[in-house]
């Protein structure tokens, strides 16, 4: 299965690497993403940035209306060391 997440994740990053301009980006990300998908997607790198903002794993649990164990997943992230997350600033 590791190997199919790589394989899914090398052919997304060379499908998103040919987008060079933020308007399309938007359009693009608009007709691939639901609202579900988008909300989704957005509420996981949110828990990241209040992570990184060093906030508890209960606070950010509480404010979000979330399990901690969704946010737990996100603490694993970031203790990575070889996270991206680690490198990037998050606005959302």
């Amino acid at each position: 299965m590791r190997n199919m997440k790589a394989v899914l994740i090398k052919k997304m990053t060379d499908l998103l690497w040919q987008i060079k301009d933020k308007d399309y980006m938007y359009d693009f990300l608009e007709d691939l993403f639901t609202e579900k998908e988008l909300k989704d997607i957005t509420e996981r790198v949110q828990i990241l940035r209040l992570l990184k903002q060093w906030k508890t794993q209960r606070d950010i649990a509480e404010e979000m209306k979330i399990s901690v164990t969704t946010v737990n997943r996100g603490a694993k992230v970031l203790k990575n060391k070889n996270s991206a997350f680690n490198d990037l600033k998050i606005t959302l």
